[in-house]
């Protein structure tokens, strides 16, 4: 029994200081940012959209990644009519925010605005759905630590079950076997946030750009498309991108600064 008590301790020891860790780096990169956000705000509200949006942009330039930055960010470029930027950063607010309402009815006037009309809504996949109800309970960071938290736990009760007997044997097992199944819950819910990121999806960010066949302006152009066009990813040679419209099936290059990907990684 007193290993037994040795080693709970240690578990709740471990599991507090990663708490603890976790907490003491949320304060860190969040405290900083205070300042610039309450400035951008302001500047945002008396109209000085230009000037906010570069001040939101700065806080994102220093990695910082918070669905309230990036949706101040995107109505910013909204204000001033830049379509594409603004389409980048509601669609990167979605990722830490997936079913917040004011950032999926701002997404849904920005796509009106690029097509001409309604956009139509795609129902999301298996692994999309998973990707959004672990992101509204947890963080990806929480997840992981969660995820660390619970290996732990369930190394340290396996020791402690080799070594024991009886009822409590038997209750070590259970606690082995649900640790364990929040292993294998959190290491799911992690693989299906890193599928459904969108590491190659990408947004045309240019007033107009001209598609040609191939890495350079020496190649003939194929067609055009306007600012704020959702695209894919293909290939990436120099400064030169490769894309391609999943709505026309159309492909071709495009220079690299004219695209925006939307991934946050």
């Amino acid at each position: 029994m007193k290993r037994v008590a040795t080693i709970t301790t240690l578990v709740i020891l471990v599991l507090a200081m990663l708490l603890m860790a976790g907490q003491t780096l949320q304060a860190k990169t969040t405290a900083p940012a205070t300042a610039t956000m309450a400035v951008a705000n302001q500047l945002y509200q008396t109209g000085q959209y230009s000037q906010a949006a570069q001040a939101y942009q700065q806080l994102v330039d220093q990695g910082y990644a918070d669905s309230a930055l990036f949706y101040n960010l995107g109505r910013a470029y909204y204000q001033q009519g830049n379509l594409g930027l603004a389409l980048v950063n509601f669609r990167r607010a979605e990722q830490l925010a997936p079913g917040d309402t004011a950032i999926e009815a701002n997404l849904a006037q920005v796509r009106a605005d690029v097509t001409g009309g309604e956009a139509p809504v795609q129902a999301p996949g298996l692994i999309e759905r998973v990707a959004r109800l672990t992101q509204s309970w947890l963080s990806f960071n929480q997840l992981a630590l969660a995820a660390l938290g619970f290996w732990i736990v369930f190394c340290l009760l396996v020791i402690v079950l080799s070594n024991s007997q009886g009822a409590l044997q038997r209750s070590l097992t259970y606690g082995a076997a649900a640790a364990g199944l929040a292993v294998v819950l959190s290491l799911a819910g992690l693989g299906s946030r890193s599928l459904a990121e969108p590491h190659d999806q990408a947004v045309i960010v240019a007033a107009e750009v001209a598609v040609t066949a191939g890495p350079g302006s020496q190649y003939a152009s194929e067609f055009t498309l306007a600012d704020g066009v959702e695209v894919k990813v293909v290939e990436r040679r120099g400064r030169w991108v490769e894309i391609a419209v999943p709505q026309t099936g159309q492909q071709g290059w495009v220079p690299a600064e004219m695209v925006e990907a939307v991934s946050l990684g």
